[in-house]
């Protein structure tokens, strides 16, 4: 395995930045604040939803208060299917259900680090990855974990799809996107990495896949109208307001605030644009990566080098295909929280290592080290998306002008 880096430096900096974010943890929780707080509000909302009760409004306004600590005031936004499936958590008491469930969560960040660690480094024992994977960005896996949020269990499965996918078992794959997307709908959006890897093979499954979870979707509202009904006017109606307040660390976000910051500097007062005006321009700016990205993994030329390469280039193109999918994904999803980017850290690592521009020096280190450096020092919570902007420009760029900043 080729080193993710070569710096005694950046060594040092690793294990700092991972005993600030340990410390940063039990600060943290040394006040009011309550580990894993997601799985309280999953495991109250099942119980209701078992109890035949309503679970969806504003825990501050007294639903759940009977089951939620007081310290946590998270609504329940789960559809009525994703209940349906996860309102077995009730069946067991609640001490139990939580042990269970970080047992998952802990498997699951395995389950990540040992599928990507696999498909893009072959060799995984290596303790540079794997504090990198746990203490990168903040510590971005190490303090989400703490969070308890299910996101992390859904990528672990998805992550097992992707390794599936890489395997030639696409059906498996779409299996796991469909069942992923009934607990959290966005999660669709990774039918993208199939789609950028071979429109043509996998598009009739990709439809079939969004097909199913509709109908699926359609039928138990059928048979559930009432709760479907206050689902979509409690929650889903006014998902454009949780966006807006809460428009997490993506494009979305940037747009949200962008108006606002530019305004600011030439008048006193705050400016906004429409929820549905941001929506365009997320779109808009959407775009400009997509159809890049989709012309050159489906370019004629493009893959009649593919045809020309030995195995082992093989390997690195679908590597590296993969790694835009699952990038690209991460731009498209509007709400983008700081647990969906666990997944994409193994393909930022990947990347950066198959950067071919580290013979341009700058002072001490080359392009590589810097960027690992930034890593680990650049503590902002929009820093891990513009490192995954950056490499899709990257990308995008070497294979336009034939740059070939990424070895091949």
């Amino acid at each position: 395995m080729q080193s993710l880096y070569k710096s005694r430096f950046i060594d040092s900096v690793l294990i700092i930045s991972s005993l600030y974010s340990i410390f940063f943890i039990f600060h943290k929780f040394s006040g009011d604040k309550i580990p894993f707080w997601d799985f309280h509000v999953y495991y109250c909302g099942a119980e209701y939803y078992l109890k035949g009760l309503i679970p969806y409004g504003d825990p501050s306004m007294g639903v759940l208060k009977d089951c939620l600590n007081p310290n946590i005031l998270l609504p329940v936004n789960w559809s009525p299917l994703a209940l349906e499936i996860l309102k077995f958590l009730a069946l067991i008491n609640f001490s139990n259900a939580k042990f269970v469930w970080v047992i998952l969560e802990f498997f699951s960040i395995l389950i990540i680090y040992y599928v990507f660690g696999k498909i893009f480094f072959k060799k995984i024992l290596d303790y540079k990855y794997f504090l990198l994977f746990i203490f990168s960005f903040s510590g971005i896996t190490f303090v989400n974990f703490w969070g308890g949020n299910i996101s992390i269990i859904l990528y672990g499965i998805l992550s097992l799809g992707i390794y599936a996918l890489v395997k030639k078992n696409s059906y498996i794959f779409f299996f796991i996107i469909f069942f992923i997307s009934i607990i959290k709908f966005y999660l669709l959006v990774f039918l993208v990495v199939p789609f950028l890897m071979d429109f043509k093979k996998y598009s009739f499954r990709i439809f079939l896949t969004i097909l199913a979870y509709f109908l699926t979707s359609y039928i138990f509202a059928q048979y559930n109208p009432e709760i479907t009904k206050i689902y979509f006017n409690e929650v889903f109606v006014n998902l454009n307001e949780v966006i807006r307040k809460e428009p997490g660390t993506g494009i979305f976000s940037i747009i949200e605030k962008m108006p606002n910051v530019i305004y600011s500097f030439f008048n006193d007062g705050n400016l906004e644009f429409s929820f549905k005006t941001n929506i365009i321009f997320w779109l808009v700016f959407l775009s400009f990566f997509i159809i890049p990205i989709f012309i050159i993994l489906n370019s004629k030329k493009y893959k009649n080098n593919i045809a020309l390469i030995t195995e082992k280039r093989k390997d690195v193109r679908m590597k590296l295909s993969i790694t835009m999918g699952i990038l690209i994904a991460m731009l498209a999803i509007p709400r983008l929280v700081s647990y969906d980017l666990i997944i994409c850290l193994p393909v930022i690592f990947y990347l950066i290592t198959r950067l071919n521009i580290n013979k341009n020096k700058v002072i001490f280190f080359d392009v590589k080290n810097i960027l690992f450096l930034s890593i680990l020092i650049i503590h902002d919570h929009h820093y891990p998306f513009f490192m995954v902007t950056l490499l899709i420009i990257f990308f995008i760029y070497s294979e336009f002008y034939k740059k070939n900043l990424f070895k091949h």
